[in-house]
């Protein structure tokens, strides 16, 4: 398993690792919103609580360079809260910040000030001139919401049999920095093999250069979605609805159908082919059009459908007086491709897709 927790989500995917050293993926990547920024969102929601929600938010519009400036020094604070610690942490408020909540609030602010001071240091908040003093108990909370999804998350794919038998879970990401991230793995996996690599920001760069340099390490992939090409045919009164059909050259046929060339949740091997069975029909200038839909429903009827959406297009010219074709849709790394060939002179051509 690989978890990347980076600023604003949490990536998770598990592989496994063949004899020839290639990986094929065992469940496709997903993830939710459990990155650092997650933990920036909840001190913010409490600077709030502190200075009032109007002056947070007038802060945060005009005074940008104070703003990136008090998110450096939490970054310090995420990256440092030590989960076993003791005590309070410190942080400086910028003066435009104070300025404007005492503008807000004008005569009534030292009597809010005082109540959310008592209210929050009940909390194990604490205001002393220009610091702000959070309780380590406290600052540990603000990493709840991103500890406690992601740990959930990772639970839930490793109860998949298809991840049966992951012995190694290795963590990149600049939010697996924190220590209490790093805690909080250790606590909840403690059956597993834990891998920390140094520089972990850096991790993922480094992997994504050299999968550039070696595409063909990955020897299949999940399909985390159902693909296929819009198509026609003979119209069916039995399977098909009436508010597709419509006339053709006199012949009665349905439009929009879904022709399903991969579905969601099967395993695609690298360079895998896949026979199209129904070609598009040519326009007056010969084009053909091969129209790409992907769907998160296993088996889309028609293209139009709510969970259907156009994921892209490819055109080609036919050669004249050499109309008939085959075609097949190759998978190859992360990318789709048609390759054509004329039946009467058995000329091949392939086509990437426009992706929407």
């Amino acid at each position: 398993m690989v978890v990347d927790i980076g600023g604003g989500t949490a990536g998770i995917t598990v592989h496994e690792k063949q004899s020839d050293g290639n990986l094929r993926e065992l469940c496709w990547a997903s993830g939710g919103d459990w990155g650092g920024t997650k933990v920036d969102e909840e001190f913010l929601r409490m600077l709030e609580g502190l200075m009032g929600k109007a002056a947070v938010e007038r802060f945060k519009r005009e005074c940008m360079a104070d703003l990136f400036d008090l998110l450096r020094q939490f970054e310090t604070v995420k990256r440092t809260t030590d989960p076993k610690l003791d005590g309070k942490l410190k942080i400086r408020l910028p003066e435009s910040l104070r300025d404007i909540s005492r503008n807000a609030n004008r005569s009534a602010f030292m009597n809010t000030l005082l109540k959310s001071i008592q209210a929050l240091q009940n909390e194990g908040l604490s205001v002393e001139k220009d610091k702000l003093r959070i309780d380590a108990n406290k600052a540990r909370e603000m990493f709840a919401y991103s500890v406690d999804g992601m740990c959930m998350k990772m639970r839930k794919i490793l109860s998949n049999p298809k991840a049966a038998g992951v012995r190694h879970i290795l963590v990149v990401g600049g939010f697996s920095d924190s220590p209490v991230v790093r805690e909080a793995l250790k606590k909840n996996f403690r059956d597993v093999s834990l891998i920390f690599p140094p520089e972990p920001s850096l991790a993922v760069l480094k992997g994504a250069v050299l999968y550039g340099h070696k595409p063909q390490i990955i020897a299949s992939r999940i399909a985390k979605f159902t693909y296929g090409l819009k198509h026609e045919e003979d119209f069916d009164e039995s399977k098909h609805k009436k508010k597709y059909r419509r006339s053709i050259n006199g012949k009665p046929m349905c439009e929009k159908l879904f022709q399903i060339l991969v579905k969601k949740g099967d395993t695609v091997l690298n360079k895998q082919k896949v026979a199209i069975q129904n070609q598009p029909m040519p326009d007056d200038h010969n084009v053909l059009t091969y129209k790409l839909y992907l769907c998160t429903k296993r088996n889309p009827m028609y293209v139009d459908e709510p969970e259907c959406k156009k994921h892209g297009a490819v055109r080609t010219q036919l050669i004249p007086g050499d109309m008939e074709v085959e075609a097949v849709l190759i998978v190859k790394d992360t990318d789709m491709i048609i390759e054509l060939k004329h039946v009467k002179s058995r000329k091949s051509q392939t086509e990437r897709f426009d992706f929407m």
